[in-house]
């Protein structure tokens, strides 16, 4: 999915998140986000890069933070 896509390539671009920690989905314009990052505000930025994508309705953000 072309937003699933662009998700993860502005994921892949970020300096301070680990691609291969998260996982993208998208459904009807909404992207939900799950895995598991070290801190609060890498969940934060993963959200924050998916807002940034056109055509994003919602996103909900399930990743847990370790610790």
């Amino acid at each position: 999915h072309k937003i699933a896509e662009a998700v993860g390539l502005a994921v892949r671009n970020g300096p301070d998140i680990d691609e291969a920690q998260i996982r993208v989905r998208v459904g009807r314009g909404t992207v939900f986000l799950t895995g598991r990052l070290p801190c609060v505000a890498q969940r934060r930025k993963a959200e924050a890069y998916a807002w940034c994508i056109v055509n994003v309705d919602d996103v909900v953000n399930d990743i847990e933070i370790d610790g």
